[in-house]
């Protein structure tokens, strides 16, 4: 039963939280996966939800990082 107001991804991040692994890497896909799967949703589709998801919020950001520290050196900004 899932508590009302409450999201697969709260849980999972205090879960996450807890794990020794650094950025809660496989920790944090699995739980989600597992936590939306047990709200219902399909498993295929809980699985593509979550990686996209970590994608996004994850993978991506370090590159749009990348890019914006070379182009303030660039600009000579830093």
């Amino acid at each position: 039963m899932v508590t009302p107001g409450a999201s697969p991804d709260t849980a999972v991040a205090l879960f996450g939280g807890l794990m020794p692994v650094p950025g809660g890497l496989g920790v944090y896909e699995g739980a989600l996966t597992g936590g939306l799967v047990l709200i219902g949703i399909p498993d295929e589709v809980a699985l593509a939800a979550t990686l996209t998801y970590r994608m996004v919020t994850f993978y991506l950001p370090p590159i749009w990082g990348w890019y914006a520290m070379r182009t303030l050196k660039q600009e000579e900004y830093l």
